[in-house]
């Protein structure tokens, strides 16, 4: 019974992620590819992007990316000179990229909590997560086919570490990565939320979406603890401070 009910809660969890996602991924997708290619050129100081794009691609939406070389590169005794003429393109699939938040996304939803309070931290903390899982994923192996280049062509016995980590995310690892980001949810979520309330300033959403939460509960007899706002009332105390980024 307790396996029948996860798995309904996976299913509908799985179709409420992916809703989401294919409504809002190709605007998250343009506003992250100014971050995507300057984390790209962070990262390798042989190549630069000169265009970094969203496409179509038959039926398929793919990222395409046009680099060129801005320092030699050395691979098997070959030296690859820079060059601004030389150019090379590269397309991937883009909703691959998202594997990982959503898989992290379906899990926070999904696993059973013993406080409804749970779920909505754990989405806004799988929310603040999105971006180190995108950084540990969609700049790596969009750079790594540069390399797939290099090596094919001048050392292709040749094991690169960025290769070994592509083949890692491509072959499973994205799952893997988001599952173990939502198992860390699921295990943090205590934390969590003792932590939004008593230190503002670690999470300001998460602190205010606990205040509402709490006098809601207050109102409603379900909840026994108050938060104080520098009014005298016993209970958690949520210190008030302007945002600052």
């Amino acid at each position: 019974m307790i396996g029948g009910k996860l798995a309904l809660r996976l299913l509908l969890s799985a179709l409420l992620v992916m809703g989401a996602v294919l409504w809002i991924w190709a605007a998250l997708a343009e506003a992250l590819l100014p971050l995507l290619e300057a984390a790209i050129e962070w990262i390798d100081p042989h190549h630069y992007v000169a265009a970094l794009s969203i496409e179509r691609a038959g039926s398929d939406t793919v990222l395409r990316m046009e680099a060129g070389i801005r320092r030699m590169v050395v691979m098997g005794g070959h030296v690859t000179p820079a060059d601004p003429r030389a150019r090379a393109v590269i397309t991937t699939p883009a909703l691959a990229f998202l594997i990982a938040p959503s898989v992290a996304l379906i899990v926070a939803l999904a696993l059973p909590t013993k406080r409804w309070l749970d779920v909505p931290l754990r989405l806004m903390f799988a929310a603040a997560l999105l971006f180190p899982m995108l950084a540990l994923d969609s700049p790596f192996v969009l750079d790594a086919h540069l390399w797939e280049l290099h090596r094919d062509a001048h050392a292709p016995d040749a094991t690169l570490p960025i290769l070994l980590w592509s083949n890692f995310l491509k072959n499973g690892g994205r799952i893997v990565l988001g599952l173990a980001v939502g198992l860390f949810l699921l295990g943090a979520s205590p934390v969590l939320r003792r932590r939004s309330a008593s230190h503002p300033n670690g999470s300001m959403i998460a602190v205010l979406l606990y205040k509402w939460l709490q006098n809601r509960g207050k109102q409603a007899g379900t909840l026994h603890c108050t938060v104080d706002s520098h009014d005298g009332a016993p209970g958690v105390a949520i210190h008030r401070r302007p945002y600052t980024s």
